[in-house]
């Protein structure tokens, strides 16, 4: 996927086994407590380290108004809230993603 258009979020990898629900392409929405904002088309399309919350696409850090560079972007403040509905398909630029379940 491209992280530069899509809007999506990474989740420490242990939530997928702690979640009741397939998590992997299900749907997520983020919330800026800073602003109000919300993304609501977004996703849970990746895993990442197990100490390791909060990462997000370019796409959503453009949304945000946030620098969007992989290596040197993002933001230390911790004002965003991320909230996934395990079982439920992403739907995000008018593609719906497949629940991936755990193998």
């Amino acid at each position: 996927m491209d992280a530069a258009s899509v809007p999506y979020i990474v989740l420490p990898a242990h939530w997928r086994a702690e979640a009741v629900g397939v998590v992997l392409g299900c749907k997520a929405t983020i919330t800026d407590t800073k602003t109000g904002k919300v993304l609501m088309a977004s996703g849970v399309l990746d895993f990442g380290p197990k100490a390791k919350l909060g990462e997000a696409s370019i796409a959503c850090a453009k949304f945000f108004g946030i620098p969007p560079s992989p290596k040197n972007g993002g933001t230390n403040e911790k004002r965003f809230i991320y909230t996934f509905f395990p079982g439920v398909p992403a739907e995000i630029n008018g593609i719906t993603y497949q629940l991936q379940p755990a193998s």
